[in-house]
């Protein structure tokens, strides 16, 4: 039987960084030196995507507060974010409500 492997925040970190630079899963496997599916299904745990790496920074410095903090309106960046990245005609604009609060 295989060894579970056991990951670090600093593995975790170079897999979200070079997908978010552009790199193939078959060069982040084989920079692991591991199988590609072992390394596809741990980064859909950790959220690795495609992107630039001003991307890559601006989910690292996003601090969601916990379950302490109250709940954001729908306008807010964060959420409408969230809403419309799988929204082509929609990604980088800006909700703009009619009455805000």
């Amino acid at each position: 039987m295989v060894a579970a492997r056991i990951w670090t925040n600093e593995q975790d970190d170079t897999i979200r960084r070079m997908r978010a630079e552009g790199s193939t899963w078959k060069q982040i496997a084989q920079s692991f030196d591991i199988n590609i599916f072992v390394l596809r299904q741990h980064a859909g745990l950790i959220g690795a995507r495609l992107g630039t790496v001003q991307d890559f920074a601006k989910r690292e410095r996003t601090t969601w507060g916990g379950s302490n903090r109250d709940t954001l309106p729908a306008f807010h960046p964060i959420t409408w974010g969230i809403l419309v990245q799988q929204t082509p005609s929609l990604q980088n604009t800006l909700y703009k409500p009619r009455n805000p609060p």
